[in-house]
């Protein structure tokens, strides 16, 4: 409203009045995170995951969660690279990230790399329309 009445307003308000210099000041730079990702492919909340898979206790929620994570690194991976991708190269890059921590059992299947594109390419079809 000061602006718009170029600062001639005479009101009471909870806030300070705003100067027509302070108008035109460059504003304090916003601090960006230094912090690096290893696989970028897969982003950061893929590895903050892995901290929080890391520290459950083994059993069926730790399996399952595990799981969870492996699959969406596996639709992460493909949404960059649009061929199949093997299922071992996941595990690897799982086990990569962990630091050894966590290991997938071998008899683990993850979602079809079909599936996921068909998914994927749905939900683009549907953003278009």
């Amino acid at each position: 409203l000061f602006i718009i009445s170029d600062f001639k307003l005479e009101i009471d308000s909870p806030y300070e009045k705003p100067t027509p210099e302070s108008l035109y000041e460059k504003p304090k730079q916003v601090p960006y995170s230094e912090y690096a990702i290893k696989y970028k492919h897969y982003g950061k909340i893929i590895e903050l995951l892995i901290k929080e898979a890391i520290a459950f206790e083994d059993g069926p929620e730790k399996e399952m969660l595990i799981k969870l994570i492996a699959n969406h690194m596996k639709k992460c991976y493909l949404t960059w690279n649009r061929e199949v991708v093997n299922d071992e190269l996941i595990f690897e890059d799982l086990k990569k990230l962990s630091g050894g921590a966590l290991v997938v059992s071998e008899d683990l299947k993850l979602s079809e790399s079909r599936d996921i594109l068909s998914k994927n390419k749905k939900k683009r079809q549907q953003k278009k329309k």
